[in-house]
């Protein structure tokens, strides 16, 4: 099984001969008479019945079970979806799988087992009950098909399609949650730290550093004047240097768009 070239190699006993047995590239194109012509798409399990004549394959990226004989002369389309594009008339049973990933045979080989990953369920198939190809005639109908109860989450009944209005109301509902859950999420919350300040005063100039400045937010210094706070300075980097007058008190903190550090004063 070669998952990543979605194909299946043929090796002898010996390993001396290796041919391609089934997969003509990522494709869902079914060659009812030849493996090697029919496309595959990951595929992820491989069982071979008790009598030796037949191997079934999960064909896990088109979601179906296709059983081919041994010498790679036939193929039979067990469960998934028909390609609408080929003019061909199969029978399969609808299982509605999602991403099949293994499948073994039980001993009388008249059932499979099939692992429905998806869907996270294992089901039991009894292919005897599987309708046999049927050969494409015009005008002809196919035969009723043998259903399983839909997987858990979708809907077997049809259901009247929603109005403008009410769909305009869904919509809206839903971006009112979205905004809602982000609003509430924690890591829409940004939380920057109170400054660490390494000062060192020169005469009239002061040198600061911020030990602590995250990266993208400004480093905003304030004082108060005539019962109003004033701001002196408004930086990127986490270095600069201010010239004073006189010895006033200095307001320091971090701030960005939306969020602002707790503050730190100094003398």
């Amino acid at each position: 099984m070669d998952r990543g070239n979605n194909r299946i190699l043929k090796i002898s006993a010996d390993g001396r001969s290796v041919e391609l047995f089934a997969g003509a590239g990522k494709g869902n194109y079914l060659d009812l008479a030849c493996a090697r012509n029919t496309g595959l798409i990951d595929p992820a399990g491989i069982a071979v019945s008790p009598d030796g004549q037949s191997l079934f394959v999960n064909d896990s990226g088109n979601g179906r079970v296709l059983r081919m004989s041994v010498d790679g002369g036939s193929v039979e389309l067990i469960a998934g979806p028909v390609p609408a594009h080929q003019n061909i008339q199969v029978n399969p049973l609808k299982l509605g799988l999602s991403w099949p990933s293994g499948i073994t045979v039980a001993p009388n080989g008249r059932t499979i087992f099939i692992v429905d990953s998806q869907n996270n369920r294992v089901l039991s198939v009894e292919i005897d009950r599987q309708q046999q190809i049927i050969p494409p005639t015009p005008n002809q109908k196919p035969q009723q098909q043998f259903d399983l109860p839909p997987p858990p989450g979708h809907s077997q009944f049809h259901t009247t399609p929603p109005s403008d209005s009410q769909r305009s109301r869904d919509n809206q509902q839903k971006t009112n949650q979205s905004a809602k859950r982000l609003k509430a999420s924690p890591s829409n919350k940004i939380y920057l730290p109170k400054p660490k300040l390494q000062v060192k005063r020169t005469g009239k100039k002061i040198a600061i550093k911020a030990t602590n400045k995250p990266r993208n937010c400004f480093l905003v210094i304030t004082t108060r004047i005539r019962g109003k706070q004033r701001t002196i300075k408004r930086t990127r980097r986490s270095t600069t240097t201010i010239q004073i007058k006189r010895k006033i008190r200095l307001t320091f903190h971090y701030q960005t768009k939306s969020h602002r550090s707790p503050k730190r004063t100094i003398a």
